[in-house]
């Protein structure tokens, strides 16, 4: 059978399964027999220059057993010759790919979502935006208030972003551009923003929210801290976000690239599937979880820092050892989403990080970096809950069980 001329990307690979000695050749951009089975997850090369795909006519066929397959053929044919792939991010954005409603959409245009879907997934979280987004008063007087006496208006929840709050001086804003922000509840199930995403657009410039852009139409107002930058309301004008099913009261907000976002920003809601919130992707988005009128209980989590000078893993106040301030970090949610963006420790806090407040159950993930530019560190001490981890590392997983009210982290780091 004749190969397709001008075809879209095709799956390459770096992480992969063999079986035998077979294995999935390329010739000209495209996988020649045998075909069984190399796979890995979902780098995409197109055939003209890497991470980079064309819109063009021609349908993306592998050949497999003497036929020419669609890529979700293939992929499910990989994943039923390899237990291994059906957990990778590749097999899951397929998967969604697969549940999406394309009703409209030309075939086309199918294949864009999907590749830009496996591009996505395949981004790491140290490839995450820099800059922060945080929910707010309306004049952004309380960065990360975490609870709100309304959903709208004066006492309502609004959006900020920029530097994130403790930052260093000189660090990082947000990357200028566009973006769209969206209200869900803690799982990102359920949308409860009820305007079409594209009116709820925003424009970054100089790292700060400088107001709406394109068709976007929520209320904005003044930074009263940050001026000249705007705080905008996650309520549309007159029309409130639904109330979250989370019995906590708990809400998650979100916001992405409008050049990251997956499916059609004219309509509402671009549905749900696992690793694919609403058009949001996780990898590409930060999030700020808060409470409206909840009563119920929710868990927090405290990130600290010392300098063991002696390296012994211990931390000992009396050597000067103590909490430290302005080392960054970052912490991933249980979705991969990153929370409001770039932290920063805070000297001698022993409570909750006033960011990692209304947090559910799952697996977070605290990445801390590996230096705060004075030099060059070696990691010495994680501990959870003031007991010790090991192997130590730069980056610590803490689950959180239904009933945990707090969790506790302690980075440890010597001087070299």
């Amino acid at each position: 059978m004749p190969e397709p001329t001008n075809p879209l990307p095709v799956f390459r690979s770096s992480l992969c399964y063999k079986s035998g000695s077979s294995v999935l050749k390329f010739r000209n951009g495209f996988p020649r027999r045998p075909a069984v089975p190399l796979h890995c997850g979902a780098r995409l090369i197109s055939h003209r220059k890497q991470n980079h795909f064309e819109l063009v006519p021609e349908v993306l066929l592998y050949e497999i057993a003497g036929q020419w397959l669609a890529p979700t053929s293939t992929f499910i044919f990989l994943s039923n010759q390899i237990p291994e792939a059906r957990d990778t991010e590749g097999h899951k954005a397929l998967n969604s790919f697969r549940g999406l409603n394309m009703n409209g959409f030309e075939h086309t245009k199918k294949w864009v979502i999907l590749a830009v879907l496996l591009l996505v997934v395949a981004s790491s979280a140290s490839a995450q935006l820099p800059g922060a987004i945080f929910t707010t008063t309306q004049h952004g007087t309380r960065v990360n208030a975490n609870q709100y006496q309304e959903k709208c208006g004066s006492l309502g929840v609004w959006l900020d972003g920029g530097p994130p709050p403790n930052a260093p001086q000189g660090a990082a804003g947000l990357p200028d551009g566009d973006y769209y922000f969206q209200v869900t509840d803690p799982s990102g199930k359920v949308l409860l923003s009820t305007d079409p995403v594209v009116n709820r657009q925003f424009h970054v410039s100089d790292g700060i929210i400088t107001g709406t852009s394109g068709l976007g139409n929520h209320n904005t107002d003044s930074d009263i801290d940050h001026p000249p930058a705007r705080t905008i309301e996650l309520c549309a004008p007159g029309v409130p976000f639904n109330d979250t099913p989370n019995n906590g009261g708990v809400y998650k907000a979100w916001v992405t690239p409008v050049g990251s976002f997956v499916g059609d920003p004219t309509i509402v809601d671009n549905g749900y599937k696992p690793g694919y919130f609403h058009g949001f992707i996780p990898a590409s988005s930060k999030v700020d979880n808060f409470k409206v009128k909840g009563t119920a209980a929710v868990a927090c989590m405290a990130v600290s820092k010392f300098i063991d000078a002696n390296g012994n893993g211990i931390m000992e106040p009396a050597l000067g050892e103590i909490h430290f301030g302005g080392w960054g970090f970052t912490v991933i949610d249980p979705l991969g989403a990153q929370i409001d963006g770039k932290m920063f420790t805070i000297a001698h806090l022993k409570d909750c990080y006033p960011g990692l407040f209304n947090l559910v159950p799952g697996k977070y993930t605290i990445i801390e970096d590996d230096t705060d530019g004075t030099g060059t560190f070696i990691v010495t001490a994680n501990f959870v809950d003031d007991k010790p981890q090991n192997p130590v590392d730069t980056q610590i997983t803490v689950t959180f069980k239904a009933n945990d009210l707090r969790h506790d982290v302690t980075f440890g780091n010597k001087p070299q």
